[in-house]
């Protein structure tokens, strides 16, 4: 009776393994997940550096802008413009 015992609990421990990779196989989207975080990544750093150029080029404006000169040279537009 005692080998029945344990021929039942290894049985069972077998069940108890066979679900679980059961439910580990048939979860699919488990296998993508590293694909989507390297995509998710992908498109951070994109973005990342989209924003750095925006803020270098915006630094950039700003540094060599001159609105004494930008209205200087609007001024002799207009005045081109009403000479027409």
């Amino acid at each position: 009776m005692d080998q029945y015992g344990e021929f039942s609990q290894v049985i069972s421990q077998l069940n108890d393994n066979l679900s679980e990779v059961r439910a580990v196989w048939q979860d699919q989207t488990a296998q993508t997940y590293d694909s989507i975080n390297e995509n998710t990544e992908g498109f951070s750093a994109c973005i990342w550096q989209n924003y750095a150029n925006a803020v270098q080029m915006y630094d950039i404006e700003k540094k060599n802008y001159h609105e004494e000169e930008f209205e200087q040279v609007i001024g002799q537009l207009s005045s081109r413009v009403s000479a027409v």
